[in-house]
């Protein structure tokens, strides 16, 4: 009943991120690709983007986002790999991952992956528990602000609404290869 909205919310955050994320970009020449490789990768980095608002963090929720990953971390190891979500509540649980945390969230799964692999791509993973949705929205509009093009709030929605319908193109008129 409400797939819809959650779906939709969760595809703003993703579009809200890559905003924050081209805007603090200090490399003009940077290339950031949306929907490539994952959600949200350059040259230097994989991110997955998970906006969970009505899901308790479990390890098995995440198995999904964090395999895709460590599948990218095996075609490219000199990658950083990245899970950038919000759950509603976090259970006790902390964006340190180690061995024994990645064996729970991968399940049966686990078997799949050597010890050495597993090792290696928790050198170069990264969790991180992103803010509300809501907070997310006005960290992007204060990031706007920051630039000399943009004097106000409203010039900053103004701003976003272009390149938030930019992306939206962007991304659905290119489809996967």
């Amino acid at each position: 009943m409400y797939g819809g909205y959650y779906a939709i919310k969760g595809i703003e955050y993703q579009v809200d991120k890559s905003i924050l994320e081209v805007l603090s970009c200090n490399d003009i020449n940077q290339e950031i690709a949306i929907e490539q490789i994952q959600d949200l990768n350059t040259e230097s980095f994989v991110m997955q983007i998970k906006y969970k608002e009505a899901t308790k963090l479990i390890p098995s929720v995440i198995r999904k986002p964090i395999v895709q990953l460590i599948e990218e971390f095996k075609a490219d190891p000199t990658k950083d790999y990245i899970l950038y979500c919000y759950f509603s509540d976090l259970n006790g649980y902390s964006s340190n991952v180690d061995s024994a945390y990645l064996d729970k969230i991968l399940g049966i799964e686990s078997s799949n992956y050597s010890a050495q692999d597993k090792t290696q791509f928790l050198l170069k993973f990264k969790l991180i528990f992103s803010e509300t949705f809501h907070n997310q929205f006005q960290s992007t509009l204060v990031k706007f602000q920051e630039f000399d093009f943009c004097n106000s709030k409203d010039e900053a929605l103004f701003f976003y609404s272009i390149v938030t319908d930019f992306i939206r193109k962007k991304v659905t008129n290119n489809p996967p290869s």
